[in-house]
């Protein structure tokens, strides 16, 4: 995936950031009709949620949170949501393995696959 993806250093001014994420994303994806899928990481701090929201008003992607999607999981009482809510419960790490499922099973839905997700 080299060629997916970009290092954008998040210690610049926000506009810097977000003509650089538009610049690369037009630029690479140009016309492309497949759904944008995109990951920000970075530490607390940094602009994500500030990078989120400029991404998510330009492409009309579906935000999708880790977080989030484990809360739903738990007042669903599904079985992973079971699984994560008694590991947090004994002071626990969700583990990693758990929240990839939970997120593949989010990613799978109709509104990411048809509109694409951050």
């Amino acid at each position: 995936y080299s060629n997916l993806h970009v290092k954008i250093d998040g210690t610049k001014a926000k506009k810097a950031i977000s003509s650089k994420i538009d610049k690369y994303l037009k630029g690479k994806f140009a016309g492309a009709d497949a759904p944008k899928r995109i990951i920000i990481a970075g530490p607390p701090g940094s602009g994500k949620r500030s990078q989120a929201e400029f991404l998510l008003e330009k492409f009309g992607v579906v935000e999708v949170s880790v977080m989030e999607e484990i809360r739903i999981a738990i007042s669903s009482n599904t079985k992973q949501g079971i699984v994560a809510k008694q590991r947090m419960e004994e002071g626990s790490l969700v583990l990693d393995e758990l929240m990839v499922n939970i997120l593949q099973e989010r990613l799978s839905k109709s509104d990411c696959q048809e509109r694409g997700w951050l």
